[in-house]
């Protein structure tokens, strides 16, 4: 497949790309104009699963990071899950491709569980060219949807609790049991009873003794990854209600979750100095056309300004698999439905195919 990027910008260029050339810190150096003193960096992609689209934005990483100071990357999925992940390398002390299958197994969706995605996970966490190690988060709110939590909440929010509780004893099982029991159907989204009094009780302890505990053994980085966790909570609780208010709709799923999920970003980004957002172009897109669901990238734009910068990374060609064509299938017809296809030279693949044109008079090359 072959790749082709985009930045979404008043400035914007197309570039190239050849993944069977070796990282080069000269083939990135456009960004430095581009980027400039920008805080948050949305780096997308139009298709997820495809390994080129991992390893083309693994190089924008590493040189946001090792060249521009980018040391956070947050990633779609459950801040809580994420947290759990970070601490698990931090307690468990592992490197290379087990940091990496670690972390890839706790923080990321089924979809994520590839080689590809290991890459980018191993070299975020080891140090690189004298840079201190990349800390991992997220931005959303999906607690459980990492592969070692089968999409339980109830899981994901046990086994967060439980890796706090390792560094800060000063919390009863009978308490830890107690929230997880009273929160999870409603992060769930199963139930919709209050649980106001036991998330307070949640946040007093992560905010006093735990952000005590967890600051004597871990960097700021994850304390303050920790304080947010009871904003994420409470946007997920918010998340649920919008959408069984709205009859379970995945239109009013979609905006609720890419309006909160701006919102979490926002308050990472009052913690942590620069941040790199990695997650599909539909949710970091402007919609400056204002024709689809609002989403995280345009409520970020409208917040943000000039201190986000996106970048797309686009297949300019190959196969890949038509959701909709799936979603839409019924019985047997899901198989062929799965398979992956050309990419169609349709209205819905027009951006790839639009870039795919430009003669070199239309970008500025590096």
């Amino acid at each position: 497949m072959a790749i082709l990027t985009q930045a979404c910008a008043a400035d914007s260029q197309v570039h190239p790309l050849d993944l069977d050339k070796p990282y080069r810190t000269d083939d990135y150096t456009f960004l430095d104009a581009a980027v400039g003193s920008r805080r948050a960096i949305a780096l997308g992609e139009s298709i997820h699963v495809p390994q080129e689209m991992p390893l083309v934005r693994q190089r924008f990483v590493r040189y946001l990071h090792e060249r521009k100071g980018f040391d956070v990357l947050a990633l779609e999925g459950s801040l809580i899950d994420a947290w759990t992940a970070q601490e698990h390398v931090y307690a468990n002390g592992v490197s290379g491709s087990a940091v990496a299958e670690l972390f890839t197994r706790e923080a990321l969706f089924g979809l994520w569980q590839t080689a590809p995605m290991e890459a980018v996970i191993a070299e975020a966490l080891q140090p690189q060219s004298g840079a201190p190690a990349i800390y991992l988060t997220s931005f959303d709110l999906q607690p459980g949807m990492a592969r070692a939590y089968g999409g339980s909440a109830e899981k994901s929010l046990g086994a967060f609790l439980a890796s706090v509780q390792a560094l800060d004893p000063n919390v009863s099982d009978q308490k830890v049991g107690e929230w997880t029991k009273i929160l999870s159907p409603s992060l769930e989204c199963k139930s919709s009873q209050t649980v106001t009094q036991a998330l307070s009780e949640l946040e007093r302890w992560l905010d006093d003794s735990a952000a005590i505990a967890v600051g004597a053994r871990r960097p700021a980085r994850h304390v303050a990854a920790l304080q947010l966790v009871p904003t994420m909570l409470r946007y997920r609780l918010q998340q649920c209600s919008d959408w069984l208010a709205a009859n379970k709709s995945m239109k009013v799923y979609q905006q609720s979750r890419d309006t909160l999920n701006a919102k979490l970003a926002l308050a990472l980004l009052d913690h942590f100095p620069k941040m790199i957002l990695w997650a599909h172009h539909s949710h970091l897109h402007y919609n400056s056309l204002g024709e689809s669901i609002p989403s995280m990238g345009q409520h970020l734009h409208s917040a943000l300004g000039d201190q986000l910068y996106t970048i797309g990374v686009f297949a300019l060609d190959g196969a890949a698999m038509d959701t909709s064509e799936a979603d839409a299938a019924q019985g047997l017809a899901v198989v062929t439905a799965l398979a992956a296809k050309p990419l169609p030279d349709d209205a819905r693949f027009s951006v790839e195919r639009a870039l795919a044109g430009l003669s070199t008079s239309d970008f500025s090359s590096t």
